[in-house]
């Protein structure tokens, strides 16, 4: 299966609503997009007014800025390949 390619920051798009604008992020299912006149936004990757007009840095990975994300990862990869056995109580008596 190959992986499509997105538009990477530095990207100069055009939106039907809020105008001229530049990538500034990439997310896995919007594009974070600085606006001229609307200011920062974040914009669906499949929003029919929403047009790459020069592509920079194309790429098929996907960058994240957020700091939830950031963390989220660190935890994945850190606790990856660790698991805990829970004992399940039996029908009328509590676990011990």
């Amino acid at each position: 299966m190959m992986e499509e390619l997105t538009a990477g920051i530095g990207s100069r798009v055009q939106h039907a609503r809020f105008g001229p604008g530049v990538i500034i992020g990439v997310k896995y299912a919007q594009y974070v997009v600085t606006f001229i006149n609307e200011g920062v936004l974040e914009v669906d990757k499949t929003d029919p007014k929403f047009e790459v007009l020069y592509s920079e840095n194309r790429t098929t990975e996907i960058e994240t800025a957020s700091e939830l994300e950031t963390s989220l990862l660190k935890i994945l990869r850190l606790w990856n390949g660790f698991s805990e056995v829970v004992p399940w109580a039996t029908a009328g008596r509590a676990a011990p």
